[in-house]
């Protein structure tokens, strides 16, 4: 599922599907009336270019799961940044990459392959990547993992610096601090 926020109120869309069979076959053509979709959301909550445009996609890495070629996401994530940009808004992108699945992918499987395609062309074509992961050394009470905000390859600001921040997960909030700064370390 695509949310595409607007000024006015969160619309959701679920994708147009193809069955044969009984088997839901995901196609090219599937993700060309998905943006069909989101584009039209946008134009018609938007009646000028000067409005500002947020598009979220919480997960995109569910369609290679789904069995939507490489290919054809990038393609669709790539029109969709383009059009935003023509709204000059911006497209924040969810996607997994496991260190371990990902970034090393030894078993040769073509799923882990895929991903790895996947994850290091959005992040080739990112402005900003913010990773969240546990801490490195296992374990803690009294923190719960860094998240680490860096420039990506689009990204040519000279201002900005890439920092790590450890947080801990509280009842009803998430609370942020410098490594190493934490009352109890």
């Amino acid at each position: 599922m695509c949310t595409v926020v607007t000024s006015k109120w969160v619309s959701g869309y679920k994708l147009p599907l193809t069955t044969v069979d009984n088997l839901t076959v995901y196609t090219k053509e599937t993700l060309q009336n998905f943006y069909s979709t989101i584009k039209n959301v946008i134009d018609t909550s938007h009646s000028s270019l000067d409005s500002n445009v947020l598009l979220i996609f919480d997960d995109l890495s569910v369609l290679i799961y789904l069995g939507f070629q490489i290919k054809d996401i990038l393609e669709f994530w790539k029109a969709c940044r383009v059009f935003v940009e023509k709204y000059d808004g911006t497209i924040i992108t969810l996607i997994h990459a496991d260190d371990d699945d990902v970034m090393e992918s030894s078993s040769g499987d073509r799923l882990d392959l895929d991903q790895e395609i996947f994850v290091k062309s959005l992040i080739y074509q990112s402005e900003f990547l913010l990773a969240v992961r546990g801490l490195g050394t296992g374990l803690s009470k009294d923190v719960s993992g860094e998240i680490t905000i860096a420039r990506g390859p689009g990204n040519v600001e000279k201002w900005f610096r890439p920092s790590t921040l450890h947080y801990k997960i509280l009842d009803n909030n998430v609370q942020f601090f410098a490594k190493g700064s934490s009352q109890r370390i």
